[in-house]
This record gives structure tokens, sequence and C-alpha cells, in this order.
């Protein structure tokens, strides 16, 4: 069996623990290992930074330090670069959990540990610290074949503070590659943006590998530039985020795009509230009705619905349905545009007139692919109408009546007129006294 050899930095406390983890160490793989025993942590981080040790054997409990907070000062001590497995009588899961999530590369309960399990813990822990140098060193390659990319480029922890930027993200920033090197990204963000852009990364979904986001950054000018973000999660060997790089692409005239179409959509639908009117499309293939809010709000139904081309039907008034299912066939079929006045019956029950319009919409081919128009609630409308024609009517009849008596003629002419003046059609007669 071949022999592995490496320099152990062992801190334990109890003699007797410490030379039986030493015999242990002597056979197999590891014999002729070096092993540097210390009992306290003071003497053991003195140790780590004079020697470089292959791996860390460390109990929590010491006589100047104990729990976590030991292994929290060894790894600040090594930068996390050197394998440190925990070997306590503490059988803990908790805290064994805790462990690997601060940086121990594997948690071990004395009485239980065998050779081979102790051996196996130091070669797996000490190859995937090498992976991570080799990974940092293909990071930094890497880094050079970005350095001149057009878009913004950089580095940085959790903290937002930055490890490296390309030139791209120096001339967005305005800020020189010395001057960035850590400096915190946050504060080129506009001060009234900061913080909902720190609320999206503080509570950033587990397990993807790439996030995105969207915000405003202040050039050296003093315009704001909206920038899309692809930022991908840099993770230690136990699958915590240390670090992030990300790429940034300038967005700020789509945004501006964005903004003048919602401007003019709300627009739209503050015209379409108010005059009761708006828009629907059918999709000949699916036999689907798209309504806009306003007409599912006419219909008395909740926005997004999407009712088929039959339920559609069925809303209008029954006196009306043979009309409406006839001209949207020839529309449909034969691309024949309409403009009607009918009536529906509401989801609730109730009677409205509506002013519907159709056409035909053809593809590159000439074929009908779908029928769109407008719809518009015009109730009032109509009640305004009905009323004048009453009282026109009432007229009529009184006009009818007073024929033999010449004042009131003359009288009512003159009423007839007004009337007709107030609804914008001439005047009936062209002189009341003849």
């Amino acid at each position: 069996m071949a022999t592995e050899t490496m320099d152990i930095l062992l801190v334990e406390d109890n003699p007797g623990d410490a030379r039986l983890i030493q015999e242990m160490l002597k056979e197999g793989r590891l014999a002729g290992s070096e092993v540097d025993v210390v009992e306290r942590l003071d003497a053991a981080l003195r140790r780590a930074g004079e020697r470089r040790f292959g791996a860390i054997i460390l109990d929590l409990n010491l006589p100047d330090s104990t729990g976590l907070d030991t292994l929290d000062r060894i790894v600040a001590a090594t930068g996390g670069m050197i394998p440190v497995i925990i070997l306590t009588g503490l059988n803990d899961e908790v805290m064994g959990e805790s462990s690997i999530n601060r940086g121990a590369d594997d948690y071990l309960v004395k009485g239980d540990v065998t050779l081979s399990q102790l051996a196996r813990s130091l070669r797996y822990a000490v190859e995937r610290k090498r992976m991570a140098r080799e990974l940092a060193e293909r990071e930094e390659r890497y880094r050079a074949l970005v350095e001149h990319q057009g878009d913004a480029v950089c580095r940085w922890l959790p903290d937002t503070t930055l490890t490296y930027v390309n030139g791209a993200y120096c001339a967005l920033t305005g800020v020189s590659r010395e001057h960035a090197a850590g400096r915190r990204w946050i504060d080129f963000v506009p001060a009234e943006d900061r913080e909902a852009v720190l609320s999206f990364y503080c509570d950033l979904p587990d397990g993807l590998d790439v996030y995105t986001f969207e915000h405003r950054v202040m050039t050296p000018s003093g315009v704001n530039r909206w920038i899309f973000w692809s930022d991908v999660p840099i993770r230690s060997v136990n699958g915590n985020i240390v670090e992030f790089q990300s790429v940034g692409r300038d967005i700020t005239e789509r945004k501006e795009a964005e903004d003048l179409l919602t401007s003019n959509f709300t627009l739209l639908r503050i015209a379409g509230e108010t005059a009761k009117f708006g828009g629907w499309r059918v999709d000949i293939a699916s036999g689907i009705i798209f309504w806009s809010d306003e007409v599912a709000a006419i219909h008395e139904m909740p926005s997004g619905y999407c009712p088929s081309v039959n339920e559609g039907i069925d809303f209008y008034a029954p006196e009306w349905r043979d009309m409406i299912t006839r001209i949207f066939t020839d529309c449909a079929v034969k691309g024949i545009p309409y403009d009607e006045e009918m009536e529906i019956i509401t989801a609730k029950g109730n009677r409205v007139w509506v002013r519907t319009i159709g056409e035909a919409v053809r593809d590159t081919n000439g074929k009908i692919i779908q029928v769109q128009g407008s719809f518009q609630d015009i109730t009032e409308r109509k009640r305004i109408e009905e009323k004048t024609m009453a009282q026109l009517e009432e007229l009529r009849r009184w006009h009818e009546a007073m024929l033999d008596r010449e004042e009131r003629v003359i009288e009512l002419k003159r009423e007839v007129n007004d009337l007709l003046k107030r609804l914008g059609e001439p005047a009936r007669y062209r002189s009341v006294e003849e």
C-alpha cells in the first residue's frame, strides 16, 4: 500500500487522546506523516502562522476556547485554505452540521472513528483544498480573457466589496482599477435604490447557478444608466457563497422604451375606462377570445378572462345571437368587417348596449388568422336617445292637439326647434310664425 505523508497540526488538550491519534496516524497510508501537537488554541494559531500544515485536526473544547468559536478562529487565521478536521468527544449532529457550514471539512467523533475513516477524511479534505486552489488559478487565467471585454465585468464579496473590475466597468463608473479594489459597488447605486438592491442580494434563493438583476448605476457625468447583471456565485467546498462574478450590460435604451410604452398604455387604459371602450382579439386556430381589461369589465367578468368564441356569443341577448354569429362568421371566413350596435347580458344579468367592431387579420399569404376589433358600452347614449325620442313624441302629440291654437302652436314650434338645437340637429321650422 502506498503511503502518503503530510504535516499535520493536532490541537488536542487530552494527552491520552493525542497519543491515540498519533498512533493511528503512524499506521496505514498516512505512516510517516509528521504530527505537531499543541494543547491550546493560542499555540495552534502561532504554529499555523509559522508553518504551512497540510491539515489540522481540531478538538473544539480547549482550555482557552470552546465550541464553534474555536473553529471560527482557526478558519480565519488560515484563510480557509488549510483542511480542518473536527475530532471531538461530542456526538452532536447539529454541532457537526454547523461546523461544516462554518468551514470544517469533516466532523468526527472520538471513540467512533477508525484509522481508515480518519485517513480517508484527511485525504479527501486535502484533495478538496487542492482543487479549490486549482480553481482559483484557472479563474485568474480566465480573468485575463475578460479584461478587454466590452461588457462590464467584476468580482465581489457578499458584502459588495469589489475584488476585481475590468476596463469596461471602470469606464462605466469612472473609477480606476486601483481605486475600485476594496470599494463597495453598492456605493455606485443611487441612494434611493440601494435598499431594494441590497434586499434582493440578501434574499437570494438557494441552488441557482446564475442570478440576474437590473438596477441603476451612477456614471461620472451624473447620469444614471440601467445595467442588467448576470451574477454567478462562487462557492466554497462546503457550498457557501464566498464571492460573485458578474457581467453587466447597459440596457438604458430598452428601459426608456419600456417606460414610454408603459406610459402610453396607462393613457390608453385611462381613456378606455373613461369611455368604457376596449379591444378584443380572436385567434382563429384556437377559437379563444382575448379581451382587454375594459372589455372584461363591460361583461362584468374578471380581468384576464378569455372565453371561447361560443362563450363570447352566449353573452349576447337571445334576440341578437343569430346576427352576431352571422356577421362574425362572415368576418372570420370572408374578411367582411362589421360595425354594429347590439345588447349583451352580463355575467351579473344586466342588459348592456354595446357597439362592436370587427375586422379580419391576414398573414403574409392572405390567410385570415385573427379577427380583432373594439367594444364599447353605449348604454348611456342609448338611454339619452330613448329619452329624447320620448320627449319628441310627447311634443308631437301636443302639437297635433293644439293645431287650432295659433299662439300655442308658435310656442310648440319654438320648443321643438330649441330641443333639436340642443341635440345638434337642424331646426324643423324655418319660421315659427308660418
